[in-house]
């Protein structure tokens, strides 16, 4: 017994000893024929006009052979070292603001990478304005690209605020729920914005919840403006804009951010929320008074052909109140009087909230396939200022996707999926306690098929089904009550390359819409390149189908006067005419745009008082016309200054008898001021800039007098400047002020800006 038991232990140590012993011849070959077939690649990646090294550069290396590839970023020098296949492969360094370098190298070697700064995005790779990929200077569509640079630079906390501060034509106000936007002279209603292409869920006032979107989630944002309806369908009559979020470009991406900006206004002390007895006044006053924070956690990790961006974010703003400086003054052109209403003493107020997001997008890139699975989470507490126990509370969850696969002749099929679903609440404080008042559902599946043929004409074909759930009590009132439509609808676009200086797209959207049938959507451009210009004449038609609120609402606002709807009402529809000219000299570091648009709008739809004034209903109501004119410059000059300028002139003729005329001024004008610098491991950036509106006249119609009347508001500019500082590679800190020169509207309202004051604000941030 002794003996066996010897024997199985000496046994035992012996297939040990035999393991260890493979395991390490095993691991000497391996490490030996790996030094063989890979090969240190070092690189040095250089700012070419300064000489300095780029940090944070994406350096991968793909081998010609087969599809595997290393990738790595740069150190604060400019540095990077692959372990490389042995051979031939193709080496690709890209950064934000850089143009992307591309060579064929052969392991082992060493290179020395002049990285050419991108001033003007050309090698930005868009989709928005043709839904295929272009670089902007080769695309065919005008598109506006504001870049992760153009966002770390303005500071911009939201993307309303990246938007206001960058796009001339936009104006926002915040007064009651929200955000609302205006741009190309048009009301919200008609712009479409998308995220990473897909259509957003839930509404307020025809404006989508912007507070979803955080800057820090954002990789770029595309505009087309103009109606491209053929391409994205309805409410696509004035512009799209499109949020492209985050991915990540190295093996490792983690970011953190935390912003502070100065309260907007004191609604109650420490002292006085402690003196009152009742616990819900106490919350109450609390969270009208929360401080302005803004936090970013984003961690982002790429494994070969694998990658996962993950993002948390939250956002705080303290509620305040406006008040009237002066009288409002009503002017009666028909019977040459004035009414002076005096200085009204109620106060316009802005709510405060707090939120946060959490976001995943997670996916696989090779030659042939690409995937991504992504979903999303958002939590809004809106507080207001009424005392009853009760604030709104938003919610919302998307989940979507999609496959593609790369098929022989640069052909390509792609499936996606996206769910989005928006809900309202009221929040009962003290319960704790939430009532479902709002539910919207959007499910969107497309199929798209795109392919070469005869060499000079690209094809893309598509198939979509949009199906729309509204759940609400503004059906019937304090009744919840569901309506549903769905729009099924096929895509085809050509884009034929005649030469190397002219293209022609053309493209059609049609379909059928539960709701009214049959819709049609045309659009062609043709682009002519000759030299530094690009030109391009445009004609689409734009398509807005009636809303199911405006379609089915019949509420009573508390027994003082009822919105209700019409299932009668048409679509609205749209002639679009623009020619453009597009000047781009990347040798001195000059972009200028030259657009003139005119924008037909046809049977719109909006409400009207009857009843004397008890009644508010939807109807289509007169067509109208809106010409656009605008020039925007962008200029680097002298190594360090970027200087961004744009001014829009907007004209609207609408029948003043039968709604208010477009909120947005007819001048209006953005201009930034950037001065950068950088020196071995420290960089700087300082950023002025400048948003000026112009005085309008809003026109509104008095049934008591059967006249309409115009009241004046004067024009205004608000400034900001910031400076942020880079230490090394990793920390960042900035500092500045909103509305530097203190400017608040002398009559406060929807149609004035709702800006509080002079704001400071510090950030500090981490990125690895």
């Amino acid at each position: 017994m002794l003996l066996h038991k010897f024997t199985c232990e000496i046994y035992t140590k012996a297939m040990r000893l035999k393991f260890i012993i493979i395991l390490g011849i095993y691991t000497l070959l391996s490490t030996l024929l790996y030094s063989q077939n890979h090969q240190k690649l070092s690189i040095e990646v250089v700012d070419s006009r300064s000489g300095v090294g780029v940090a944070n550069a994406s350096v991968r290396w793909q081998c010609l052979g087969n599809r595997n590839s290393v990738g790595t970023t740069t150190d604060p020098r400019g540095l990077a070292m692959l372990n490389a296949p042995a051979g031939k492969g193709v080496l690709v360094v890209s950064c934000i603001g850089y143009s992307t370098y591309i060579d064929t190298v052969v392991a082992p070697t060493s290179r020395r990478v002049l990285l050419v700064e991108d001033v003007f995005n050309l090698d930005q790779v868009t989709v928005t304005g043709t839904r295929t990929q272009h670089t902007l200077k080769k695309n065919p569509v005008l598109t506006q690209v504001l870049s992760r640079r153009d966002i770390q630079s303005s500071q911009a906390t939201t993307v309303i605020d990246l938007l206001e501060s960058e796009i001339p034509s936009t104006e926002v106000n915040r007064h009651g729920f929200g955000a609302s936007l205006s741009s190309q002279g048009l009301e919200a209603k008609y712009t479409l914005v998308l995220i990473d292409g897909e259509r957003m869920a839930g509404e307020t006032d025809s404006n989508v919840d912007f507070s979803r979107i955080n800057t820090a989630n954002i990789e770029r944002v595309e505009i087309v403006k103009g109606a491209t309806s053929s391409l994205y369908g309805s409410s696509a009559m004035g512009s799209v804009i499109n949020i492209i979020t985050r991915k990540p470009s190295a093996n490792l991406n983690v970011s953190a951010n935390f912003k502070y900006t100065q309260r907007n206004e004191r609604n109650a002390s420490k002292a006085q929320i402690d003196m009152l007895d009742e616990a819900y006044l106490k919350t109450f006053y609390r969270n009208q008074d929360r401080q302005n924070l803004n936090g970013d956690l984003s961690v982002g990790f790429r494994k070969k052909n694998f990658y996962s961006q993950n993002y948390f974010g939250y956002k705080s703003f303290d509620a305040y109140q406006l008040f009237n400086s002066k009288s409002v003054v009503k002017y009666y052109p028909s019977l040459d009087s004035t009414a002076n209403e005096g200085v009204d003493s109620a106060p316009s107020t802005i709510n405060g909230f707090a939120d946060h997001t959490l976001t995943t997008k997670n996916g696989f890139d090779s030659k042939l396939w690409r995937a991504q699975l992504r979903g999303s989470y958002y939590n809004h507490h809106e507080y207001d200022f009424s005392r009853d126990n009760m604030h709104n509370l938003y919610r919302d969850y998307t989940v979507g996707g999609f496959a593609e696969r790369q098929l022989p002749d640069s052909s390509s099929i792609r499936l996606s999926y996206n769910y989005d679903n928006y809900n309202k609440y009221h929040f009962i404080e003290d319960k704790e306690t939430e009532l479902l008042n709002y539910s919207n559902a959007f499910n969107h599946a497309k199929l798209q098929y795109v392919t070469k043929m005869l060499s000079k004409h690209s094809l893309l074909l598509g198939a979509e089904f949009l199906h729309e759930m509204l759940k609400c009590d503004k059906y019937s009132y304090s009744v919840m009550q569901e309506h549903i439509a769905s729009d099924a609808v096929v895509i085809l676009q050509d884009e034929y390359a005649h030469s190397s200086r002219v293209t022609v797209l053309g493209s059609a959207r049609g379909g059928f819409h539960s709701e009214h049938g049959l819709h049609v959507s045309p659009s062609v451009t043709l682009k002519v390149v000759q030299g530094d210009f690009n030109h391009r004449l445009s004609f689409a038609r734009g398509f807005r189908s009636p809303t199911l609120k405006e379609l089915y609402m019949n509420w009573d606002h508390m027994g003082m006067f009822t919105i209700i709807g019409s299932a009668d009402l048409k679509p609205e529809t749209s002639n679009y005419y623009s020619l453009s000219t597009d000047y781009i000299n990347p040798w001195h570091f000059v972009n200028i745009t030259a657009t003139v648009a005119i924008n037909q709008i046809y049977d719109k739809i909006g409400g009207i008082w009857v009843n004397g004034q008890t009644e508010y209903r939807y109807r289509n109501l007169s067509d109208f016309n809106i010409l656009n004119a605008e020039l925007l410059v962008r200029w680097k000059f002298l190594s360090h200054f970027l200087l961004k300028s744009g001014y829009v002139y907007t004209k609207v003729l609408e029948s003043e008898s039968v709604s208010r005329m477009s909120e947005v001024s007819p001048h209006s004008y953005t201009g930034q001021l950037e001065y950068s610098f950088q020196k071995g491991l420290y960089a700087l950036t300082a950023n002025l800039a400048v948003k000026v509106t112009g005085k309008k006249e809003l026109s509104e119609f008095d049934d008591e007098v059967n006249s309409s009347y115009y009241i004046s508001y004067p024009a205004y500019s608000l400034w900001n400047i910031n400076v942020t500082q880079r230490f090394r590679k990793h920390i960042s800190v900035a500092v500045g002020v909103r509305n530097l020169f203190d400017y608040t509207a002398p009559i406060a309202g929807f149609s004035a800006t709702s800006t509080v004051g002079r704001r400071f604000y510090a950030s500090v941030g981490y990125e690895f």
